[in-house]
């Protein structure tokens, strides 16, 4: 079974009764980066939206509102959305950090057998931004990539 709590290190894991062997750290710390790999995917997903709404000629703070009443509504679209829409990329968390976590969980996956198509795409646009914003700008910088991508 996955483990829910994603802590930092092997010492958290202890005092949270989370027993795990030193040999499965490295798995452990995968599944912790795995989960920011899901906040990236969850990134992109939120930029692609706002981007086809406003290259549609479409408000896009009352899309990123309407999703966020419905099935799509994460703290990933609430936060980060604001930030694209409000073009504010003050790091809460840097883009070249994100960046060398889903590199570790990339290098996981590679080592176990697991592909994660979508995490070398969105680690290659990851790339982009570091080099066109620089590596300190909020890892929600990734929707200036993708509205790059579509001509804005």
């Amino acid at each position: 079974a996955p483990i829910a709590v994603v802590l930092h290190d092997h010492a958290a894991a202890k005092a949270r009764g989370l027993a795990i062997e030193r040999h499965q750290a490295g798995a452990f710390l995968g599944a912790q980066q795995r989960a920011g790999g899901r906040v990236a995917k969850t990134i992109e997903a939120v930029a692609e939206a706002l981007t086809l709404a406003k290259k549609s000629g479409v408000d896009v703070a009352k899309v990123r509102q309407a999703l966020l009443g419905g099935f799509a509504a994460s703290k990933v679209l609430e936060v980060h959305g604001q930030r694209v829409i409000d073009r504010n990329f003050k790091p809460g968390f840097k883009m070249k950090l994100h960046r060398k976590d889903m590199g570790i969980a990339m290098q996981t996956a590679k080592e176990k057998g697991v592909t994660m198509p979508a995490a070398e795409v969105i680690a290659k646009q990851m790339d982009r931004a570091i080099c066109e914003q620089g590596g300190e700008v909020d890892h929600s910088a990734l929707g200036v990539v993708i509205e790059g991508m579509a001509g804005l």
